[in-house]
């Protein structure tokens, strides 16, 4: 547990149904339950966080991921299909969050208490940015387990100073493309999930296939999928050959 009090941290799960490479891909069913129901049931694990909150847009088919979220009691925030950035800022302002923890709705494995493991590291650290949710300057974590997390006011300054389209697309791109100006947090994978090669992630019909696979390999050893050191193995055996 960090040393100091954390300030209201909202975590807020991306998604929508609009995919390049999978459309609809959130209601995929993974082993009963679909896609965005494995995300938000991960991000709800988190102890440390104050709030879940579904950020999807106002387009109409989003409605139905809308559905899964409420059917979980987790509230929704629809802003902007393409300012991805000024919906996460809407809905932070609206849940007056100062630290906003953003979890990618492709990740159906992403973990509690990785996710518990960045705002502790995020709490300790003079760091404007920090995330353990790909492999990133030799941290060794799998793609897929964790988050990124900065304040709602960085977030707002990100904003004020960039009209690119990408950066109001890709809520952190700003930040991390400025490491001269946001100091960046990458905290170290524990040993036992020390497997970057992991790919936890669903951009594609193959990784979709994979994880059904995963998913339905750890029900049937009776293993929870936030278990991350059993994620991890199993994968291994899986797909490591």
């Amino acid at each position: 547990m960090p040393s100091r009090a954390i300030p209201r941290t909202l975590i807020l799960v991306q998604a929508r149904m609009g995919s390049s490479r999978l459309p609809g891909k959130m209601l995929m069913p993974l082993a009963g339950k679909p896609l965005l129901a494995w995300v938000l049931e991960g991000a709800l694990a988190s102890r440390l966080a104050g709030q879940v909150v579904l950020c999807t847009s106002v387009n109409p088919e989003n409605g139905a991921l809308a559905d899964v979220a409420q059917g979980l009691g987790v509230a929704v925030f629809r802003g902007s299909e393409d300012d991805v950035l000024g919906r996460f800022l809407a809905a932070g302002r609206l849940h007056e969050a100062e630290w906003v923890v953003r979890v990618c709705g492709d990740n159906p494995f992403v973990n509690g208490a990785e996710i518990d493991r960045l705002i502790a590291f995020f709490a300790e650290h003079a760091c404007d940015y920090a995330c353990n949710h790909v492999p990133r300057g030799g941290n060794n974590y799998p793609d897929g387990l964790g988050a990124e997390i900065t304040t709602l006011a960085l977030l707002e300054e990100a904003a004020r100073q960039s009209a690119d389209p990408q950066d109001r697309e890709h809520v952190t791109r700003y930040l991390v493309a400025h490491p001269e100006r946001f100091s960046q947090g990458l905290p170290p994978a524990p040993p036992e999930i020390a497997f970057p090669q992991v790919k936890l992630d669903i951009d594609t019909p193959d990784d979709y296939q994979r994880m059904r696979r995963l998913a339905l390999a750890l029900a049937q050893r009776g293993q929870s999928p936030q278990d991350a050191v059993a994620v991890c193995r199993v994968w291994l055996e899986l797909f490591a050959g």
